[in-house]
């Protein structure tokens, strides 16, 4: 019982130099009705596994001077009480490596009631100055806060995370369940804020956030509701990729003060890699505030590329200054990033939205598809992006390829896959001076050679495919002058065929496809 834990360990393991061997194991254990579950102040070489930590008043793990251990496929659920801050794992000042995984965790919580003043904070899994961390696999979901406090003071604050890593080196975030956590804040003050944190990478050295599944996140009834589904800040060089950022919501009455939402905010990061991620659906209601399924600001050199925004919305209506429903907002300080290969469609407001003081920023090969009420057709009072700046480049300046308008796709009356005329954004100079056509250009650079009674066809590949698509190639032909007929498809880019018997004339035809067009 001592610091209240129902299973205390105390600088155990110190001769273990290699690694992870399991030296020290607590397996198949059940920890309930203390104040943290388990408690580790010292261990080298430590296995907590398989053991089912619930019912404590205020954290479920708390580690701290660990180092080669791991805490697997536990099942930490019910810990928290009134008014505290509550954790299912708190990780704090271990020099790894360290692996948290296969964890469920679930129903972490808080309860602060009225009159109590200060702010509570629940915490899935918490990781903070820990290096060489790994949290992969787990399942964090159903925890939540219930704040029926009516305090004045607005340092009163309370907040949910799902994951949350702070200050740690070279942390690992990856393959992790975060869902269907919850804030229910019962209308309280007109000044304290309520946050909800899918995943909150802060402080970070040298992260990998990777295939994370972050969904159904959600505060109910605030006057300030701040939704984040997956926030990062000053952490440079991080790799962002391949999560999935859908179903989060911010669900507020008209009389909110305020209710944002945004699937993955940036904050002074630089050099960072963002791809192949899915922000998808996150929607707000309530009368005031901005949703964005990807915010950024004050970053530079950072490379977008690759990823699906779609569907990003909001249900109530909203005041100048703070636009709602935006596929990608790029606000002050955005310098020198790159956007490329994106597709970003239906969303409620604009595509890609550039406040004043965004600097050289390239836009090129991105799609953009029926956002901000857009049809197929093209009207100047509805552009899909709006660029505020005036030295970012909306297309690519030596290989004059700029992006796919779903509202601007003909004429291209010269067939160089290039619309005719630019398209004209909103904005006080230049516009996107090469449209694309459609998603795929054309098949280039033809040969074709006759060699022993057969034909030997190469082509090249073409200038540009998009929607992250592969390119394959129906091989057609003529015979005589008749029409052209299918012969083959490939994704290669040559091919050979038998000459047809008494034929006079064969033509041949290749057409590039994907799944997106042709």
């Amino acid at each position: 019982t001592y610091y209240g834990a129902a299973i205390h360990i105390e600088d155990v393991g110190d001769d273990a130099g290699g690694p992870i061997d399991g030296r020290i194991s607590l397996e198949g254990m059940s920890c309930s009705n203390s104040i943290e579950g388990v408690r580790v102040d010292g261990a080298v070489g430590l296995t907590l596994n398989d053991s089912v930590i619930s019912h404590n008043q205020m954290k479920g793990v708390y580690g701290t001077g660990m180092r080669w251990s791991i805490i697997a496929n536990n099942t930490i659920s019910y810990n928290g009480g009134t008014g505290v801050q509550a954790a299912g794992i708190h990780l704090f000042w271990n020099d790894g490596p360290l692996m948290v995984s296969g964890n469920e965790v679930h129903d972490t919580y808080s309860i602060r009631e009225n009159g109590s003043g200060s702010g509570v904070e629940v915490k899935g899994i918490f990781s903070t100055s820990n290096t060489d961390i790994q949290i992969t696999d787990n399942i964090v979901r159903d925890n939540y806060l219930v704040d029926t406090d009516m305090a004045l003071a607005s340092n009163s604050n309370s907040r949910v995370y799902g994951v949350h890593s702070l200050s740690d080196t070279r942390p690992v975030l990856m393959d992790n369940e975060v869902r269907g956590n919850e804030a229910l804040a019962m209308m309280n003050s007109s000044y304290a804020r309520t946050y909800m944190y899918g995943i909150h990478l802060a402080d970070g050295h040298d992260a990998l956030v990777q295939a994370n599944d972050v969904r159904d996140n959600v505060i109910l009834a605030s006057k300030w509701a701040y939704v984040y589904a997956m926030i990062v800040q000053t952490s440079p060089e991080v790799i962002i990729s391949g999560n999935i950022i859908t179903g989060n919501s911010a669900l507020n009455p008209p009389t909110s003060n305020y209710s944002g939402i945004y699937g993955l905010y940036m904050m002074n990061c630089a050099w960072a890699t963002v791809t192949g991620n899915e922000v998808s659906h996150n929607i707000k209601v309530g009368n005031t505030g901005m949703s964005a399924g990807i915010y950024m600001a004050n970053v530079d050199n950072n490379t977008l590329e690759g990823n699906l925004i779609s569907s990003n919305n909001f249900t109530e209506g909203d005041y100048a200054g703070n636009p709602s429903g935006i596929g990608v907002y790029l606000n002050s300080g955005v310098n020198d990033c790159r956007f490329v290969s994106n597709e970003i469609s239906y969303n409620y407001a604009q595509a890609i939205y550039l406040a004043a003081n965004t600097n050289r920023n390239d836009l090129f090969l991105n799609v953009f598809d029926h956002n901000a009420l857009t049809t197929d057709t093209y009207d100047p009072n509805l552009p899909q992006c709006v660029d505020t700046s005036s030295s970012n480049v909306w297309y690519h300046e030596t290989d004059l390829l700029g992006n796919l308008w779903t509202d601007w796709t003909s004429p291209d009356a010269d067939g160089n896959d290039i619309v005719d005329d630019p398209y004209v954004i909103d904005k006080p100079a230049g516009d996107d001076l090469y449209p694309l056509t459609g998603p795929v250009a054309r098949a280039t650079s033809p040969s074709i050679q006759a060699v022993n009674g057969s034909v030997h066809l190469a082509w090249s590949s073409p200038a540009y495919v998009l929607y992250g698509d592969d390119v394959r190639y129906e091989v057609q032909r003529s015979v005589n002058g008749s029409g052209f007929s299918l012969l083959a498809t490939t994704d290669l880019t040559t091919y050979v065929d038998t000459f047809p018997a008494g034929a006079a004339d064969v033509a041949y035809r290749i057409v590039a496809c994907t799944d997106h067009g042709r």
